[in-house]
């Protein structure tokens, strides 16, 4: 342990009181022995029985111990244990200086927490900032290099800044260095007062060159840019260049030595001495170089990270552009770059001796210099402010202005003007790509193709002390931003301005100047004056009217925005009030402005006149003579007012006062508002009543109320005038046009009057009377213009209203033409014709009900209708006889109350009518009849036949033919069910009905039928039913069998035990109504038995059957009964159902594998099934029967047990958990029953590997470069040592230690089939030692790892290693003699000597 000279360490002793501290130095402590004698001499303490520790209670009690934990300045505790506790308070000495992160990495989180650009260019700018200090008080030329060398050996690569100002001495240097140290600290620390360091004359622009400020840029760009800087300075008329190295990798040394971090070493040499520089050929070039500049300073930095290479390398053109954007008026002097192309004019600004170059070295792949790029940033000419300056149009001053704030803040500003030319915005969207490839901006909001030219872009860019303060901008001031209230000039204007803010340095900006603090803040006070430049002369005016001005001069004067389309014609225009000439105009049908066309027929609105007009283009025009299309700034547009039927008229205006904003539904909604005023409806009332309403009727004489019109617009306002700037007034016409009913008579205008507005009675027109004439009328009151009492060109409303008038009341009637003959039964209308006093046809009288009355004829009507002036007596129908009629007619008498003239009468001719019905004339065959009537119902047996005899006959029973027609009968059941059908011929008028025997299917009881009868094809005569009466059949009809007096079903299931005999059966025979038949011998003798041959007449006779023997296996038997009558064989059939009788017998079958493996549960199941004495198997147990089944083996563990719903018992998941293997019986019992099987036992699954063959409980010796005593084979066994049959398990064999050798080398082995593995014969080659063996067996993710075989590797004593010779080495040899003696001994492992078989086998050599 070596601890520093310069080590001091604070010593409290607190093992009983409070003793002051004290020091002790350790210079010369060597270790920790020397550490504790040193500590005794200066506690005086000769005891050892104390303990040293730390504040932390680390114990110091070795060398290791007193090198890790004790440094300079630590304190150390004297306790009498460790754990005891201090008897008064302590202090430590500590340094908290900052870590040297602070100074590498503040560059890293400040440039780009600021921004989303790539912050390199803005690194450079911060040691540019320096040279442009630096190089302030030149009287020569001000040159700043940025030489920047790339090599394809990263570790190569550089960048220099070069300027040759003033120079920097040991102590300015030595200030550079040191973290913030601000100019502002520097002049109090030399008692400099402001105006002793700094310039009093006044910059334009605040270009002062005085932007090396905070002491903070220069460290924190260096240490962005690599990792190591080397600063070189050299003062004008100095001989020494000073030199300072700074780098990551010295203060990361100093840190781990625990030395002093933030202290270094300037070197002081001549210039060009390289001496001390080492494999950095591109810093001895910059040093060789030295000799040759007066004042100069190099910032050197190495150490280029990875991706600021490639940057600098692919992205020259963007950061090169960036630089010259933040120094541009720094090169090109206070207005900027010059657009003039005369060299000499551009070559007269003061400021054209500043030069700022780029150097790039580039080196190839075999460190070859490709030629060096140079390229001056005055030569660029797409940065941002040049391309707003060289956009901005030169034919208008730019607006300057001032802004003074407190505390002495002066901002001057510049604003541009960027006209719209042609098809396009002269803004210079080039900038906008420009800052977007710096630092690849992604940001919508910055340009948006709604908005033209700027966008959403600020309109200022702010320079600090001539420098760009990149990260801030100022959107607009309230003078000069878009107006909330609309004007004369375009909004589109106001994003068509750039500007530029010019600050001095009493506004705060960021330690890296990326950021202004508060300039926007401050600029927004109401304390702030702005003031106008003109002339370099400062004017106190309205600025925002100033702004305004020029805003519009701009406007008026520079844009060429209104592209004028569709070139029509030439013409003269002329004054409308004196007919004065205005020149030649030309005339076009489309302009398109800020990209929207307007074009001949669109509606438009006007802005800035009052009231606001709206219209449909007829063209536009523009001054003077052109052809085809041409861009202006201004025009005239011609339009027709809108709504047309309120204005109408052409006017020409200003183009400037088109609202190019308003949207077709704003105007659609503003001409819907205007026509709702003009008049819409008519409205009429008749205040003296007689109100004649739409299509009214009215009799002759009726008349027409006096009526009161007012007109209403769509709002439902009463109006008398039209709006708009004529008012002109309204009248209403009156017109009563009279249509005849006769026709080809023309129409005739009866009334035509009009009526001027009153404000009393506003339209009145009086009565109207004396209205004779029989026809239509229509009245019709039309609004007009007062003055041409004419709707001229407008669609006034207008209200008609029709009517009718009619004739009087009836007074008679007369009877119309009647159809005759007349059939009796069959309707006819008669028709009556009504008049009135006049002769006139009149409407028929519909209240009263007519009485129609024929001698010995009923007669009946179902109402009337009116057709017309007639009424007809609608389906008159006349019953009766036609036996007494006469051959000339009967007299037909109508008579309606009520009239004047209520009767008349007309002869009529009737002859039989249609037929209405079917009438039975007589009934024959075998029947019988209930009640015995004719027409009543009919008892029939089921069997029987029936014979009727039919007439059709109309309403009066007369009877009448059907031709093409026949009768149809059908007998049907309650269900329309069809028994029997027929048809015959009845055309004379009379049928015979013969319907055959009647019989239904196993009648049981009487049945009621009907015998329908009708005429087909006729809808007009009722179906005639007949009631019957269908009574059962006394013959067999069915057979009954009981079994034990219960009553079997057909075909029904009888359940039995097999083998035995069933008896009790008898037999019954029923007929139709189940009435039982008298058993004869005839009728028994029809019965046989399908179980029995013969069968005894007497037994059947007592209704018995003989006995059935049932089967011994469970097969059904059917039983039948059959009985031989006409003309259908009767049967009854049964079925034995034999089941299982006691059980008797118990049988086991195994399902499955016969093997089982030891402690595994088998797959296999045994099913357990009880049968009788005749083999049949039981299929129902009770459920507790599961209880009484016991299964028992030998080393039997486990089992399940389950009982199924067809009485099989299954025992699964059987276990052997012990015991030898090889066959086993497994019986199972059940009640006084049982069975067994047998299962063979295998060994259980591989748990286990054992080594075959070798003795593994002791080490297993072998000589090194010998083989094992046997092959290494292995088996796989189960948890009890049984071998087991697993084939393809991997075998694998694991070595423990790298110095054993085996050959042949060790592979792994599948197991064959039988479980084992041979692995082969070793051969061992290793160093004397105990080895470890083991061998393992893979099968998936299984693996069984074996014992762990020891094995002692011995040296062979057979085998030579070393050689030993003996001889006199005092005797010299002389020429000419033999040699000594030479003992020569071989030794094996162990040092022993061993015999040499073949002596011939050493040799020597000489």
């Amino acid at each position: 342990m070596s601890v520093q000279k310069s080590t001091v360490v604070i010593i409290f002793d607190r093992r009983k009181t409070s003793v002051p501290e004290v020091r002790l130095e350790l210079s010369k402590v060597k270790d920790f022995r020397e550490f504790k004698v040193c500590l005794k001499e200066k506690i005086k303490e000769t005891s050892d029985k104390f303990v040293i520790t730390t504040t932390d209670r680390v114990e110091i009690n070795n060398d290791k111990a007193l090198s890790e934990y004790v440094v300079n300045g630590s304190s150390l505790y004297i306790l009498n244990s460790k754990d005891q506790k201090l008897s008064a308070p302590t202090h430590m000495l500590i340094d908290y200086l900052p870590h040297y992160d602070t100074l590498l990495k503040s560059g890293i989180y400040e440039y780009f927490t600021r921004g989303v650009q790539n912050p390199l260019p803005f690194a450079f700018a911060e040691l540019i900032d320096n040279a442009l200090a630096a190089t302030n008080e030149n009287n020569c030329t001000r040159k700043i290099e940025l030489i920047i060398t790339l090599d394809e050996n990263i570790d190569k690569c550089s960048v220099c800044v070069l300027d040759n100002g003033s120079g920097m001495n040991s102590e300015q240097l030595n200030d550079w260095a040191v973290y913030r140290l601000s100019k502002f600290v520097r002049r109090r620390r030399d008692h400099k007062t402001e105006s002793e360091t700094s310039d009093v004359s006044v910059y334009p622009k605040s270009l002062n060159s005085d932007i090396s400020y905070f002491g903070v840029g220069g460290k924190q760009a260096v240490f962005f840019i690599g990792n190591s800087t080397t600063m070189m300075t050299r003062s004008r008329g100095s001989m020494d260049v000073h030199e300072l190295c700074l780098s990551k990798d010295d203060f990361e040394k100093k840190e781990k030595e625990r030395t002093d971090v933030y202290t270094g070493l300037i070197r002081n040499r001549t210039p060009g001495d390289s001496a001390h520089v080492v494999n950095n050929d591109n810093l001895k070039s910059l040093i060789a170089a030295e000799t040759a500049r007066d004042g100069f300073t190099a910032v050197y930095i190495h150490g280029l990270r990875r991706d600021t290479v490639e940057y600098l390398r692919s992205g020259v053109k963007y950061w090169t552009q960036t630089l010259s954007h933040i120094y541009h008026y720094y090169i090109h002097g206070p207005d900027g770059v010059r657009v003039s192309t005369d060299r000499e004019e551009v070559a007269l600004s003061t400021f054209r001796h500043i030069n700022i170059e780029v150097k790039i070295e580039k080196y190839d792949k075999q460190s070859r210099l490709v030629p060096t790029t140079t390229l001056n940033l005055r030569d660029i000419t797409d940065d941002p402010q040049s391309l707003y300056i060289k956009a901005a149009a030169t034919a208008m001053e730019t607006f300057d202005f001032k802004a003074t704030v407190e505390n002495q803040g002066i901002v001057e500003g510049i604003i541009r003007y960027h006209p719209f030319m042609y098809d396009r915005e002269t803004y210079p969207v080039d900038a906008t790509h420009t800052q977007k490839a710096l630092g690849d901006i992604e940001d919508d909001d910055v340009i948006q193709r709604d908005r033209p030219a700027r966008g959403n872009r600020a309109i200022f860019e702010c320079y600090w002390n001539g420098r760009l303060i990149p990260y801030t901008t100022i959107d607009d001031f309230d003078w000069c931003s878009v107006p909330k209230k609309r004007g004369a000039i375009p909004i589109e204007c106001y994003n068509r301005i750039s500007g530029v803010l010019f600050t001095n340095d009493k506004f705060q900006v960021s330690n890296n100047k990326l950021v202004f603090m508060d300039l926007d803040t401050k600029l927004k006070e109401k304390s702030t004056i702005f003031s106008r430049i003109i002339g370099e002369q400062e004017q106190r005016v309205r600025i925002d009217r100033e702004f305004t001005e020029w805003l519009r001069q701009c406007h008026e004067t520079l844009d060429k925005q209104i592209r004028f389309m569709k070139f029509r014609a030439v013409i003269q225009r002329f004054n409308e009030n004196n007919n004065k000439s205005l020149g030649y105009w030309t005339q076009f049908d489309a302009i398109e402005w800020d990209g929207k066309v307007f074009k001949k027929g669109q509606l438009v609105k006007i802005t800035r006149v009052s009231p606001h007009v709206y219209g449909t283009i007829e063209s536009f025009y523009l001054s003077g003579e052109h052809v085809g299309e041409i861009y202006a700034t201004e025009g005239l547009i011609e339009l027709v007012q809108e709504p047309r039927s309120i204005y109408g008229d052409t006017r020409c205006l200003p183009l400037a006062k088109l609202d190019r904003s308003a949207t077709p539904s704003t105007i659609n909604k503003y001409l819907d508002e205007e026509e709702s005023k003009l008049p819409h409806s008519v409205a009429v009332s008749w205040p003296e009543g007689a109100v004649l309403s739409n299509n009214k009727v009215m009799q002759v004489g009726a008349c027409i109320g006096a009526m009161q019109v007012e007109i209403h617009n769509k709002r439902k306002e009463m109006v008398s005038k039209l709006p708009g700037p004529t008012q002109k007034k309204l009248s209403v016409e009156q017109s009563l046009v009279f249509t005849p009913a006769s026709p080809g008579e023309s129409e005739k205008v009866l009334i035509s009057l009009t009526a001027e507005h009153s404000k009393k009675w506003f339209y009145w027109f009086r009565k109207i009377t004396h209205l004779d004439n029989i026809g239509a009328y229509c009245l019709k009151l039309q609004v007009v213009l007062s003055a041409d009492k004419t709707t001229s060109s407008r669609n006034l409303p207008s209200k008609t209203i029709k009517f009718t008038i009619t004739e009087g009341e009836p007074i008679g009637f007369v009877i119309g033409t009647i159809d005759q003959p007349i059939g009796l039964g069959a309707a006819f209308n008669i028709p009556l014709e009504f008049h009135d006093s006049h002769g006139n046809l009149a409407k028929p009288i519909t209240d009263q009900n007519p009485t129609i009355t024929i001698i010995d004829i009923n007669v009946n009507y179902d109402g009337t209708k009116t057709n017309g002036n007639t009424l007809i007596l609608k389906n008159v129908i006349a019953i009766g006889s036609l036996k007494n009629a006469s051959t000339k007619g009967m007299l037909l008498t109508v008579c309606i109350p009520g009239l004047q003239n209520d009767t008349q009468s007309v002869k009529v001719r009737f002859v039989p009518g249609p037929a209405v019905r079917l009438h039975i004339v007589d009934i024959t065959g075998t029947i019988n009849l209930d009640d015995g009537g004719l027409g009543r119902r009919l008892k029939v047996e089921n069997g029987s036949s029936l014979c009727l005899n039919m007439e059709s006959v109309d309403a009066g029973n007369n009877m009448t033919p059907c031709p093409k027609k026949k009768l149809y009968y059908k007998v049907i059941s309650g269900a329309s069910t069809g028994i029997s059908s027929g048809v015959t011929d009845i055309r004379s008028g009379r049928a015979t009905v013969n319907v055959d025997k009647i019989h239904i299917k196993t009648l049981t009881q009487c049945m009621e039928l009907v015998l329908r009868m009708e005429l087909a094809p006729c809808k007009t005569v009722q179906a005639l039913e007949i009631p019957l009466q269908l009574c059962p059949s006394t013959s067999i009809a069915s057979v009954d069998v009981y079994l034990n007096d219960v009553k079997l079903k057909h075909r029904q299931d009888i359940g039995c035990g097999a083998g035995e005999t069933v008896d009790g059966l008898t037999f019954r025979f029923l007929d139709e109504a189940s009435r039982d038949i008298v058993l004869t011998s005839d009728l028994v003798a029809k019965v046989t038995v399908s179980w029995q041959e013969t069968t005894d007449v007497a037994t059947l006779l007592l209704g018995a059957l003989p006995g059935v023997k049932v089967p011994d296996n469970l097969e059904p038997k059917l039983c039948q009964v059959l009985i031989a009558t006409k003309p259908n064989l009767l049967q009854f059939a049964f079925n034995l159902k034999p089941h299982a009788g006691n059980p008797a017998k118990l049988s086991c079958q195994l399902v499955g594998e016969k093997k089982i493996r030891l402690t595994e549960d088998t797959k296999s199941e045994i099913l357990v099934h009880i049968s009788d004495h005749h083999g049949n198997q039981i299929t129902r147990v009770p459920t507790t029967s599961l209880n009484r089944l016991v299964v028992t083996a030998e080393h039997l563990s486990s089992h399940q047990r389950a009982l199924h719903s067809s009485a099989t018992f299954t025992v699964k998941n059987i276990r052997i958990g012990g015991g030898p293997l090889g066959p086993k019986e497994v019986t199972v019992r059940w009640n006084t029953l049982q069975d067994s099987v047998w299962l063979t036992v295998t060994a259980g699954p591989p748990s286990r590997l054992a080594v075959v063959g070798w003795v593994i409980d002791n080490p297993i010796p072998v000589f090194n470069g010998g083989q094992f005593d046997a092959p290494l084979a292995v088996q796989l066994c189960d948890d009890s040592g049984n071998k087991c049959r697993e084939p393809n398990y991997k075998i694998q064999l694991t070595k423990f230690d790298v110095k054993l050798k085996l050959d042949p080398p060790v592979t792994s082995v599948r197991t064959e089939g039988n479980g084992s593995a041979m692995l082969g014969l070793y051969t061992v080659t290793a160093p004397r030692g105990d080895y470890e063996l083991m061998a393992k067996a893979i099968f998936g993710k299984t693996t069984i790892d074996g014992p762990t075989m020891l094995i002692r590797v011995l040296p062979d004593p057979k085998q030579p290693d070393s050689i030993t010779v003996c001889y006199n080495k005092n005797t010299g040899l002389i020429a000419g003699e033999t040699f000594p003696d030479f003992i020569v001994q071989v030794l094996n492992e162990d040092k022993v000597n061993i015999q040499v078989e073949d002596p011939t086998h050493l040799t020597m050599t000489v």
